[in-house]
């Protein structure tokens, strides 16, 4: 049996390697388009949902490739393959999620479906580099991202990681597209090879219709936005609570120059967990215990808001968190008007 050296060691060495395969040159090649797309994802998900329990120490994480001809692999790290918790968390942060998601993948990954040697010998970063998230129990789907075939792949997504060496090839209108699908609900990720990270994709007025988001996803990015829309406006109370999805931020922008910025944030709000941002509001930023007591807590902070030019300014807000019989969890925030 062959021994694999650990995911740690392979993403190293993929990343000091600078040898090429012309196998594995990132290309868009001629696919078979009689094969229904979306019934093939659909198939090869349920798939990939049958694998047993991951506290199981026969559970192998897997990524499927549908390769140009629409055959199908799946490609499994060993069940003794440890990944490093810290690869593990960013990986949460790239891709925040409540539970497991479905992500449609593109990249070339040659004619027929690879090995797990062949990632490593032919320096397939991209595969490599989402591999990780099969461990977080996502079920992960690669192919070319061919024209007749890429909205149907998008119909049973939640997440679109596109690597970046396929972008020139793909067609022209492949955000419009995919956004057209996702709507809102999806969240679209370029992975980068030089840097291996993981950048969200936004709406955009230039040309191509889309740019790198300003702000990184998660929920202590949501909550930097939070505070800075909440500190810009007229006294209003926002309350979170468990049991609904965190409130978009589109709808508390206020000025055009707001509403512009977040319409290009990254957040899928649904996506999100509440739990976590009234956490870390609560216990991080005004130092309250988490979770609360049945009686609640309220308490007074403030936080230095950075302006444009450099300065910052202190912002005081009120908070209290409490717990509903009917609805769990909830936390009221409000700004408050300094005194003189």
């Amino acid at each position: 049996m062959q021994v694999l050296p650990p995911i740690g060691r392979i993403l190293a060495f993929l990343r000091k390697s600078q040898k090429r395969s012309d196998t594995y040159d990132p290309r868009m090649p001629d696919v078979d388009g009689q094969v229904d797309i979306a019934e093939l994802f659909a198939r090869v998900r349920a798939t990939l949902s049958c694998d047993p329990p991951r506290e199981l120490e026969c559970f192998q994480p897997g990524v499927a490739i549908v390769s140009p001809d629409r055959s199908v692999s799946v490609l499994r790290l060993p069940a003794s393959t440890r990944i490093p918790q810290r690869v593990l968390d960013n990986n949460r942060i790239g891709i925040p999620y409540t539970n497991p998601l479905n992500i449609t993948a593109v990249s070339f990954t040659g004619v027929c479906a690879p090995k797990l040697a062949d990632v490593i010998r032919n320096r397939m970063v991209f595969l490599a580099g989402i591999l990780p998230f099969a461990h977080n129990g996502h079920r992960i789907v690669v192919f070319e991202g061919h024209e007749s075939g890429f909205e149907a792949a998008l119909k049973d997504a939640d997440v679109l990681i596109i690597d970046s060496a396929m972008l020139p090839l793909l067609q022209s209108n492949w955000f419009d597209v995919a956004r057209g699908i996702f709507r809102y609900r999806g969240r679209i990720r370029i992975f980068d090879r030089k840097t291996m990270d993981l950048s969200p994709a936004v709406p955009s007025k230039s040309g191509v219709g889309w740019t790198y988001a300003a702000e990184p996803d998660g929920e202590r990015s949501y909550i930097s936005c939070m505070m800075e829309i909440l500190a810009n406006r007229p006294p209003m109370p926002v309350q979170l609570w468990c049991d609904e999805p965190l409130p978009d931020l589109r709808r508390m922008a206020i000025t055009p120059e707001e509403i512009e910025w977040t319409t290009e944030l990254p957040f899928d709000y649904g996506a999100l967990s509440v739990e976590e941002a009234m956490r870390q509001i609560s216990e991080v930023i005004a130092g309250m215990n988490w979770p609360p007591a049945p009686e609640g807590e309220a308490r007074a902070f403030w936080f230095n808001l950075i302006e444009e030019g450099g300065g910052t300014r202190k912002v005081y807000m009120k908070l209290l968190v409490f717990v509903d019989g009917l609805r769990g969890r909830s936390l009221k925030m409000e700004r408050l008007l300094p005194t003189t």
